[in-house]
């Protein structure tokens, strides 16, 4: 079978969808499958490579946000897909699928991851308004299964309109990042501040979605209250400035009085992000909402407890993994409270179910074998997977 992974661009500047279309690549390979990904190149971003994976970038022409690459549509085209799986809306791949599927009424799988929640919705919306009656309805309507990554993403498909079939598998994570990382000390040596401290990890883009104001607005209360062991804790704040957010979370920490307790490290790659994971003692993400966030399960694969919103729509409590809280940044503090109060094998009792539930659900060999037995379907008919509902 010969899949098409089509993605917008293959860089950061891609956010976690490049990552997910890669790992997702990888892992069909592995079970035979012909996969490769398509996309676009950012003008400035360092590009996402993957290893074992071929990789087709196209230039942009015009502005990058829109991903408008002529010859996309020729690469995909010479390639030949049995299926084209899309990931992410609103952009010049979505054109690309749809006359595809026009063209050769070839098996598509669309992948929103998050695009159409209702709060995303409202980030240039008349634009995704335009969008959608030109192009993204019509691509949607069409494709013979969609993919939401949680029920509560499914929702937000069937509320905007779509009663296609659609497959429910979440994302994954490599389960062996744990065992191969460096040690708390190589992170230590790259960001001194960090040494003979605890180290809360926030591990996302810094976005407004993100809610990285709201934990830093925690972060002041707890230190303003003087909570029990706050003091032997620093909020390491990693990840890729985006629409100047960065800058102004920086100058919100300054305002606050808490820049001791904060360090900003910028994005984190490779080695340096492998150790961060492994030098933390706990992880936040405290996003207003969340598709599906594969920075969790990588901290759930190395062993930390959790600490998360409840917009990232992963009960990370009911797993006994760590603390799930609602929006406001005192409903964070409570939270933050508790864990600098918990005792260390309570800590380490959570990070191991974490690990569990990872290594038993969460794997990219297990999502990508899961996502072929959908394309087949989709190729062959019959019974439809049981990861499909169909409306």
């Amino acid at each position: 079978m010969k899949v098409g992974h089509v993605s917008w661009v293959l860089s950061q500047a891609g956010g976690g969808i490049p990552p997910v279309a890669f790992a997702v690549a990888q892992a069909q390979r592995s079970e035979g499958a012909d996969a490769q990904v398509f996309g676009v190149r950012h003008s400035s971003a360092a590009a996402v490579s993957w290893s074992g994976v071929p990789t087709t970038e196209c230039l942009v022409l015009g502005p990058t946000a829109l991903g408008y690459a002529p010859r996309l549509r020729g690469s995909l085209a010479a390639f030949g897909p049995d299926v084209m799986h899309l990931h992410g809306l609103f952009t010049w791949p979505s054109q690309v699928a749809r006359a595809w599927r026009r063209r050769t009424a070839g098996a598509l799988l669309v992948s929103p991851h998050g695009m159409l929640h209702p709060m995303a919705l409202t980030r240039s919306a008349w634009k995704k308004k335009l969008f959608r009656l030109a192009i993204e309805d019509a691509n949607l309507r069409n494709a013979p299964c969609l993919h939401a990554l949680t029920m509560a993403e499914a929702s937000d498909i069937r509320r905007a309109g779509f009663c296609n079939p659609i497959a429910i598998i979440p994302n994954g994570v490599d389960a062996q990042l744990e065992h191969s990382s460096p040690g708390r000390s190589a992170f230590e040596d790259a960001f001194p501040a960090t040494r003979s401290r605890r180290i809360l990890l926030y591990m996302a883009r810094l976005h407004p979605v993100k809610g990285l104001d709201r934990l830093i607005d925690a972060w002041a209360l707890v230190q303003r209250d003087r909570a029990a062991g706050y003091s032997e804790w620093i909020l390491v704040v990693a990840g890729p400035d985006q629409l100047g957010f960065g800058a102004t979370m920086a100058r919100r920490v300054h305002d606050l009085g808490i820049g001791e307790r904060v360090l900003f490290t910028g994005p984190l790659q490779g080695f340096v992000k492998s150790a961060a994971l492994r030098a933390a003692d706990a992880f936040v993400l405290p996003s207003q909402h969340e598709a599906f966030s594969v920075a969790l399960l990588e901290a759930m694969a190395a062993k930390l407890p959790a600490v998360v919103s409840a917009g990232c729509n992963f009960p990370v409590d009911q797993h006994g993994a760590g603390w799930v809280f609602e929006g406001a940044p005192e409903s964070l503090a409570r939270v933050l409270c508790e864990l600098f109060s918990a005792p260390q094998t309570r800590l380490e009792e959570m990070g191991e179910r974490g690990r569990s539930l990872v290594e038993s659900r969460y794997t990219w060999s297990k999502i990508g074998a899961e996502l072929l037995s959908v394309y087949r379907w989709i190729l062959g008919g019959g019974s439809p997977p049981s990861t499909v509902e169909v409306a």
